[in-house]
């Protein structure tokens, strides 16, 4: 069965009317982060699944929100088109998981976690609004 690694740049976002502090906030990032550990998104044969992710940047905005990016490295397997040393997604492909990817949040306790960007490239942004300042350190792949 054909398969291929992309890497896609997330932006989200955590939000809340009350006060962001580590012993309110860290029990729902780590629901967030779960949620991106098991990754599974599947569509007409086509399966992309979560390989490998690095830590997260968060920045504080202000004592309501926070930014934070995160860069992921997935396995897309059964895309039509792949075989042999063709190894690049068609449009079609990759527009649906940037599309599922930004339907990603969680919402516990008042506090919202919420993807609001992503990215197949760690230096173009659609909104650069939502992006921390100290992004993700570029990912080189051989």
């Amino acid at each position: 069965m054909p398969r291929t690694q992309r890497h896609f740049y997330l932006a989200y976002e955590v939000r809340s009317g009350k006060d962001l502090r580590p012993k309110n906030t860290n029990p729902v990032l780590h629901t967030f982060y779960k949620m991106l550990n098991d990754l599974v998104l599947e569509k007409d044969g086509v399966k992309a699944v979560m390989n490998a992710k690095d830590p997260a940047i968060n920045e504080r905005v202000n004592s309501h929100q926070v930014k934070g990016s995160i860069h992921l490295d997935m396995d897309i397997i059964g895309v039509p088109g792949l075989e042999g040393s063709h190894v690049d997604l068609n449009a079609e492909t990759e527009s649906w998981i940037l599309r599922e990817l930004l339907n990603i949040s969680v919402i516990e306790d008042n506090i919202r976690i919420a993807v609001m960007d992503a990215s197949t490239s760690p230096s173009f942004h659609e909104h650069p609004e939502f992006w921390p300042k100290n992004m993700i350190p570029v990912v080189v792949s051989f």
